[in-house]
């Protein structure tokens, strides 16, 4: 099992501050981020992608470890933790 940890602005989104996947091993961060934002809709999306691109909304760990940027396609495994922290805020309704 994936555990992902949902910081911020995230939890309120969601309605939970984690979620256990069963992924299959070797599934990169990415395809997790877009699986949980088809799941949780367009705002978790926006908290997590931001308005530029890939990764510009949110710090995302692995295991306590930073990952760029750019690597999105960082390998996951069963008993992985997967953290997300929202760079800002978002604005209550």
């Amino acid at each position: 099992m994936l555990k992902v940890l949902l910081f911020g602005a995230l939890e309120p989104l969601t309605g939970t501050a984690e979620v256990l996947l069963d992924v299959p091993d070797g599934t990169n961060v990415l395809n997790v981020l877009a699986g949980l934002s088809a799941r949780f809709g367009r705002r978790f999306r926006d908290v997590v992608f931001g308005d530029g691109g890939e990764n510009e909304g949110a710090i995302v760990l692995v295991n306590g470890a930073p990952v760029r940027f750019g690597l999105m396609e960082k390998r996951l495994y069963d008993g992985d933790t997967l953290s997300l922290m929202p760079l800002y805020e978002e604005a209550r309704e």
